[in-house]
């Protein structure tokens, strides 16, 4: 029966073998929401498979979890398979980069033990929803074989789940003009965005927005809104959106034919992310809205 083990500062981190399928469901499930990935590294300080070097020293693999229990921080967790003679450490929210630093910490701490000890790391970054289990397993302990050809303290990177996914952002923009409706909708049509995927939906006012559905979802939103409108003008539809549950989701870009300090300072301290002058340039509106959808990554 899986198990979890406290260790001696009372932490549960240290787990059986046999939760680690059930945590990595949690882990990707949230990888969507949270646009962070996790890193597992699959360690052992044995070369795997082969027989004689395990004889040689059977505590190796005791000696080395201890090792591990010592260097994990408070927010990863370690997985111990005794049978495999592997452990896999799960870092939330770090990704290849990261843990390639910490295996280097671990690397020379690991030394100091006894010079004549080793391990090797397979690391598997995660940074889309649909890995499966059986897939990241397989993958580890097939990079964490080729290890064994290589020097001790060798490291073995898989790619294979490193793809992160395409997300889906509402676009709504808010505007009385046709003309300039038009001339947005086609911009944004056109962009060359790698990782997003825009849904466009266009209004003549803000009441039309604010009493639709399209703004409810938890979609991350980018509003394009003219500060004046027919009917609830940009300031008022922004003050609705800031008081709205997770806020954070929208991205706010008011539009007006306003160049006045006063007018942009009264938009920033309502917490608009731009302050679009008409009339705007075309290419630089475009390097504004990428700028913004690059932070989301």
């Amino acid at each position: 029966m899986a198990q979890i083990t406290k260790d001696n500062q009372g932490k549960i981190n240290i787990l059986d073998g046999e939760l680690l399928p059930v945590i990595f469901s949690m882990q990707t499930a949230s990888v969507a929401r949270s646009k962070m990935t996790f890193t597992l590294l699959f360690m052992s300080p044995q070369q795997i498979g082969v027989a004689d070097d395990w004889k040689a020293d059977p505590s190796t693999y005791e000696v080395f979890t201890d090792f591990l229990i010592e260097q994990i921080r408070d927010s990863d967790m370690l997985f111990l398979f005794p049978t495999e003679k592997v452990a896999v450490l799960l870092l939330p929210f770090s990704g290849e980069v990261e843990a390639a630093f910490a295996v280097e910490r671990m690397k020379k701490n690991y030394a100091t033990i006894d010079p004549y000890r080793h391990f090797y790391t397979a690391v598997v970054e995660i940074a889309n929803s649909h890995a499966q289990y059986d897939d990241v397993w397989q993958n580890g302990m097939t990079a964490l074989a080729l290890c064994h050809s290589q020097p001790p303290f060798a490291i073995e990177a898989v790619d294979w789940h490193k793809e992160r996914e395409i997300e889906t952002i509402k676009v709504s923009i808010i505007e009385p003009d046709e003309t300039t409706k038009m001339t947005l909708r086609i911009l944004l049509e056109r962009m060359s965005l790698s990782r997003f995927t825009l849904m466009i939906e266009t209004y003549h006012d803000g009441h039309d927005f604010l009493t639709s559905r399209w703004h409810t979802s938890g979609h991350t939103h980018l509003v394009m809104m003219n500060d004046i409108l027919p009917r609830q003008n940009g300031v008022e539809v922004l003050n609705e959106l800031r008081l709205m549950p997770n806020s954070d989701k929208y991205i706010i870009f008011m539009m007006s034919d306003k160049q006045s300090e006063s007018n942009m300072l009264y938009a920033y301290e309502k917490d608009a992310d731009e302050y679009i002058v008409k009339p705007f340039n075309i290419k630089l509106l475009e390097a504004k809205i990428k700028r913004v959808l690059k932070r989301l990554r």
